[in-house]
């Protein structure tokens, strides 16, 4: 798979289109699949959206669409009834740096309020399995363009500063919380001086804080992590393909070659798996095209499908959601 080269924040930033917002959202007519649904946003040709998908592919809908003043690029939950988590890009009213923001959105009632009021920019973000912890990047202003994690209690407005770079050229970025909520695991990328490649280690931390550790090394490749139910197993997109690892011994097995893909790579952060379903979802991009893919595919290897197709400049995948 071909190195990615852009720092996470900085890349949301390129895809940035003036004349996007907010347009209201209560009484969305959510998708009937039987169980859970898939969360996913692109930007393309003809703007930005968070939409919903059925797992098989079928009633696509826009979740959250854009206006003149407001941007949304990503959209993570565990209940469509519940609280979802958005990151969205505010256009200011003269020309200027467009701010990322994290926002708690209540769909059923239309509510959209801020994360934080940290002075910098957020990205990425998960909530807890419960729904009472978020964990976000961060990038602080008036100091270097390196991305932390942070974890906000949201019940109490609590914040924790979970990462802090000791070396430069460093971001901390896609985090996912194990199903315990007791760990967060997460993608280390560390750039050269010319940012002409990346490496990329998987680490762990407590989620109360502490010193992160690693556990699988640069040498895997990893571009996406997803837990199974249990939290016994996770799986991994890598440079062998998709692979299954036991969360304890950390024997894996690849179900899914690179091979299988014929030169088409796996967008980073894009790898979820349904608790409901037993079936992992990932983004992959058609090699030398703005096409972006959504496949499904079972633990095992077997069942693997193309559910939705676009011609985007990017797509990430937001997690399964239950209705």
């Amino acid at each position: 798979m071909p190195l990615r080269t852009s720092r996470p924040l900085v890349r949301i930033a390129i895809f940035v289109s003036l004349g996007l917002a907010l347009l209201g959202c209560a009484g969305i007519s959510f998708p009937q699949c039987g169980g859970d649904a898939l969360f996913f946003s692109t930007r393309g040709p003809l703007g930005e959206s968070v939409q919903l998908i059925c797992p098989d592919g079928a009633q696509a809908r826009t979740f959250l669409a854009s206006t003149p003043t407001r941007g949304f690029f990503y959209a993570q939950g565990w209940s469509l009834n519940a609280t979802i988590l958005v990151l969205a890009e505010d256009v200011p009213p003269t020309p200027g740096p467009i701010p990322l923001h994290l926002y708690l959105y209540r769909p059923t009632l239309g509510q959209l309020a801020r994360m934080t009021m940290q002075d910098g920019t957020e990205g990425f973000g998960a909530l807890s399995p419960d729904s009472k912890r978020a964990v976000y990047e961060f990038v602080p202003n008036g100091g270097p363009i390196q991305t932390e994690l942070w974890v906000k209690d949201l019940a109490t407005g609590q914040e924790l500063q979970l990462t802090t770079q000791t070396q430069p050229r460093t971001d901390d970025v896609f985090p996912v919380w194990r199903p315990d909520g007791q760990e967060i695991w997460f993608l280390r990328e560390v750039f050269p001086p010319d940012f002409s490649s990346v490496t990329i280690t998987l680490m762990r931390e407590s989620a109360s804080g502490g010193q992160p550790s690693v556990v699988l090394g640069p040498d895997q490749a990893i571009e996406g992590l997803a837990f199974s139910a249990s939290g016994d197993r996770f799986a991994v997109s890598a440079a062998q393909g998709l692979e299954i690892v036991d969360t304890a011994t950390l024997q894996a097995s690849v179900v899914l070659p690179q091979s299988a893909f014929s030169g088409m790579s796996f967008n980073q952060g894009t790898l979820f798996w349904s608790a409901d379903r037993d079936l992992l979802a990932f983004v992959a991009t058609v090699p030398h095209t703005d096409q972006q893919e959504i496949w499904t595919v079972k633990p095992d290897g077997t069942d693997l499908k193309m559910i939705h197709s676009e011609n985007a400049l990017v797509m990430y995948l937001g997690g399964f959601a239950q209705p």
